[in-house]
């Protein structure tokens, strides 16, 4: 009986598998992940297709397909949906990091540039008189430019914390971390637990570190930086 069960969880899983597969060209998610940054070799047909393979193969899956098993064809679509897009967010880390830091490099330049142009509005620069003179609203463009880059500063600041980007990439180790804080948090939603046990079931097959697995410990200690 078990095995039967375990057959028919396996196929339920594999059918939810082929329709994200089929549907995976223009699926939001892919369509998202490159505009909003990610490298689009990350989300090519291959790369998706051979993640989604171990998935549907893997013999560890065997808890998560028979777990998944009484749930609606539409939740498990969903699911496998999210093991993706988790997957694919966690392997542009480093990415994300770097766009992320770059974008505040670029704002402490540009308010050092605001802080040259304040002091030297008022000095007679340009031909017959001083920026002050010439350009209308000329403290309160600034000041609003200043507001602006302060808060814009904040926010990307707040993405490096909110989305656990470390301050040094160890390759794998923290991609494999970043995907099993995602992941425990839409366990979370979607089951009401956060079934540490088969995150780092997922993480161990979608990032392979023979000498150091993931544990259900190992999922737990990713999440408390971000209190999930």
């Amino acid at each position: 009986m078990l095995q039967r069960n375990s057959s028919t969880a396996r196929e339920q899983f594999v059918t939810a598998v082929q329709t994200v597969k089929a549907n995976w060209a223009v699926h939001p998610m892919a369509l998202h992940a490159v505009k909003g940054g990610v490298p689009s070799a990350l989300v090519g047909d291959q790369k998706i297709f051979s993640l989604l393979e171990r998935l549907a193969s893997d013999p560890r899956m065997q808890p998560i397909w028979i777990f998944l098993s009484p749930y609606s064809t539409e939740l498990r679509e969903r699911f496998v949906s999210i093991v993706v897009w988790s997957a694919v967010e966690a392997r542009a880390t480093p990415a994300a990091r770097s766009r992320i830091r770059g974008m505040i490099r670029d704002i402490a330049k540009a308010r050092s540039a605001l802080k040259a142009l304040r002091e030297l509005g008022s000095k007679p620069i340009v031909i017959s008189g001083t920026l002050e003179l010439f350009v209308a609203d000329y403290t309160k463009t600034l000041q609003g430019i200043e507001y602006v880059l302060f808060h814009s500063e904040r926010v990307h600041r707040a993405d490096l914390v909110e989305r656990g980007l470390p301050r040094k990439d160890r390759g794998v180790t923290t991609a494999r971390a970043a995907f099993m804080r995602r992941m425990v948090f839409w366990i979370k939603e979607l089951f009401g637990k956060p079934r540490y046990e088969d995150v780092a079931t997922l993480a161990n097959v979608i990032f392979d570190i023979g000498d150091d697995p993931a544990t259900a410990e190992s999922a737990r200690a990713a999440t408390r930086k971000s209190g999930l």
